[in-house]
């Protein structure tokens, strides 16, 4: 997770490297357009994965800012 935090955004449209895999899953799940069962199983796995990450990054910032303030 700390390496994938410190890795720059693929794009200046993003503030994160992870930003973009959110907004692609997203699209994908909001997609009219036809899929497998599998595919959305999989972007539904990633949007998990990607909200606990998002959860543990909180503390993480949190962690960085303090050994700032050391």
């Amino acid at each position: 997770m700390r390496y994938i935090f410190s890795m720059p955004s693929p794009t200046y449209q993003y503030a994160r490297y992870t930003d973009w895999i959110e907004q692609f899953c997203e699209e994908k799940s909001r997609s009219k357009a036809k899929s497998t069962e599998m595919y959305r199983d999989v972007i539904i796995q990633v949007q998990q994965i990607l909200k606990k990450y998002n959860e543990d990054l909180i503390g993480y910032e949190a962690d960085l800012k303090n050994d700032h303030k050391q």
